[in-house]
């Protein structure tokens, strides 16, 4: 384990009430529809998963939701499994925090515990996540998703 915390933290300003943001990222279709998850349910306990094909492998993410405060936070654990190799042996948890401001909500992306991951691991997936998570445009889809309806 690295003994140095590792997390991601991304936002965004999104021009909508947090109800509104929430319909998306407390909802089974809203998250299907920005994230792809399957499976996924705004309730404690409830598993989700989601399979996406990038260039450099093909990977299956799963976990478990939780925390659920509406409409201001939802939570759920974070495994990864690549194709051809072992899933990791501990979860890391994603966080989405919905904060009202003047204009709108301001969303908040925390993927943190990847310290928690074997050393060998932790900083390699750190930064494979944070790439991941910037170069999808996460924040923006959902941005154009609750502000275009797109």
């Amino acid at each position: 384990m690295s003994a140095e915390p590792l997390s991601i933290s991304l936002n965004i300003e999104i021009h909508a009430h947090p109800e509104d943001v929430w319909a998306i990222v407390g909802s089974a279709e809203g998250m299907t529809r920005w994230l792809g998850m399957t499976g996924f349910q705004p309730n404690s306990g409830a598993e989700w998963e989601m399979y996406v094909t990038t260039d450099y492998g093909e990977f299956h993410f799963y976990g478990e939701v939780v925390k659920v405060e509406p409409p201001s936070e939802i939570a759920f654990t974070w495994i990864e499994h690549e194709k051809g190799k072992e899933p990791w042996p501990t979860s890391t948890l994603v966080s989405l925090q919905l904060t009202a401001t003047k204009d709108g909500t301001r969303v908040t992306l925390l993927h943190s515990g990847f310290e928690a991951l074997p050393e060998k691991l932790a900083s390699t997936e750190w930064q494979g996540h944070k790439q991941g998570w910037e170069s999808r445009k996460v924040l923006q889809v959902l941005k154009r998703l609750i502000e275009e309806g797109e």
